[in-house]
């Protein structure tokens, strides 16, 4: 039952910070000096024209009337039409939504995996050869632009090394003689499933890239958040006293102490995932990867309001539900937080 209501308050929290998320937005975005209307009505449009479209876009009336109306139109899953392409946004974000998930998930799992491996390896081997190592690493990955390293390993592996491709989501060729067939929108599930192999192999080799650049500040965060609190664990009083006992240090080390440093661990992992869908708009930039970062750069630089909006609240809702679920799993990991 508590557990249940304060899933009920979160989501309730949810509800107010993207409300808060929408006005800055809406905002800022139509604060900018611009004319939309020229877009709309076209390039050579005339002074009629312009007025038309500025009149059909709701630009003449006041801004509080403008976000009344659309957050009308947000209620009912409405989220306006694309400027640029004149295509409802909702069904773009639906279509490109599923591209950066699959990258950004892929890239959050790595980060994971790799960054609380060595950080309990750094943790274990603490000021060693092993442990500085892991040290620089991490310091690295914090302080590497990502842009840059994406374009020094687009250098290696696609200019010098012909390992990996250079940009998209998987060949044009292999999607035209092996078409994937749609299930979830995600290549790689969509592609092992129907044991598309040719597909698959392809979807693999251009995901790996930008998943790993992407993930790399990320995990580098979480290897220095893992070792502090896997030291600062191993020093408390129960686990000397384990050791005293006699008891295996793997039993220690995996039973006792990684689960109770997991919790700070969750907390930088959360918001890493945040860090992804920032990094995802260079990322997909550079890639040419067809997901929201790219529709919404591409959205920003030709002005195209209700795309940006739409994008900003698809990635405000999945940070926040991300942060949701690391709260819940905070619960199940520390008895005392469920109290």
């Amino acid at each position: 039952m508590q557990m249940r209501d304060y899933i009920i308050k979160r989501l309730m929290l949810m509800v107010l910070v993207l409300f808060g998320v929408s006005i800055i937005a809406f905002t800022t975005t139509h604060i900018v000096p611009s004319s939309p209307e020229g877009m709309w009505a076209g390039p050579h449009a005339s002074k009629e024209q312009l007025l038309a479209a500025r009149k059909e876009l709701r630009l003449d009336e006041p801004l509080p009337i403008q976000y009344y109306a659309y957050m009308k139109e947000i209620l009912h899953g409405n989220l306006g039409t694309s400027i640029r392409t004149r295509q409802s946004v909702t069904s773009q974000i639906a279509r490109y939504w599923t591209a950066t998930f699959e990258l950004v998930t892929i890239s959050f799992v790595i980060a994971i995996i790799l960054g609380i491996f060595l950080g309990i390896v750094s943790a274990i081997y603490r000021n060693t050869l092993i442990d500085h190592i892991v040290r620089v690493f991490s310091l690295a990955g914090v302080s590497t632009p990502i842009f840059w390293l994406a374009l020094i390993l687009q250098i290696i592996f696609f200019g010098e090394l012909h390992l990996l491709p250079l940009q998209g989501r998987i060949s044009s060729q292999v999607l035209l003689e092996h078409p994937i067939q749609h299930i979830t929108g995600f290549y790689l599930f969509d592609s092992l499933v129907t044991k598309n192999w040719i597909a698959f192999a392809s979807s693999l080799k251009h995901i790996i890239l930008p998943s790993l650049i992407l993930s790399y500040a990320s995990f580098a965060m979480i290897i220095r958040q893992t070792r502090s609190s896997m030291l600062e664990t191993l020093g408390e009083k129960y686990i000397l006293t384990a050791k005293s006992y006699g008891i295996p240090f793997r039993t220690i080390l995996f039973k006792n102490t990684l689960k109770n440093a997991m919790i700070t661990v969750l907390t930088v992992a959360g918001l890493s995932y945040g860090y992804d869908l920032g990094g995802a708009f260079l990322v997909e930039s550079i890639f040419n990867w067809p997901g929201l970062g790219r529709y919404g750069v591409e959205s920003i630089l030709t002005y195209d309001f209700p795309a940006i909006m739409g994008v900003v609240f698809a990635f405000s809702a999945g940070f926040i539900v991300v942060n949701l679920l690391v709260d819940i799993l905070y619960a199940y990991l520390d008895p005392r937080i469920r109290y």
